[in-house]
């Protein structure tokens, strides 16, 4: 009984990534919790961010860049997860939309 339990498991944990599907594009538009994404397949899509969206960026840094002094609670800025221009790659399952939203699991931003 244990291992039918734990082959269903593994096999839970295997079908689970494949209903997430992944694209790339450029941002062309941010209103709210929605971004707009011109892919580089064609169509345009539409995607909602919300709390469960997990935010990467992604850039070059120089070697041996040292921070100096910490950031108080003054300093800090808002910063949205995309903005307009941005090239990032959404990883989102298809059926948490409605047909023209898709919810974002995960959006990688790529630094220009």
């Amino acid at each position: 009984m244990k291992k039918l339990y734990l082959a269903t498991l593994a096999l839970g944990m295997i079908a689970l990534p494949a209903f997430a599907e992944t694209t790339m594009g450029e941002v062309v538009g941010v209103e709210g919790d929605l971004i707009m994404v011109q892919t580089t397949t064609g169509p345009k899509l539409t995607f909602k961010t919300n709390d469960n969206t997990t935010y990467r960026k992604k850039t070059l840094k120089r070697h041996g860049k040292r921070k100096r002094g910490m950031h108080s609670p003054n300093d800090w800025v808002y910063e949205p997860v995309a903005e307009e221009d941005d090239w990032v790659e959404i990883t989102y399952n298809p059926e948490t939309g409605n047909g023209s939203v898709y919810e974002v699991d995960t959006i990688t931003v790529y630094d220009d």
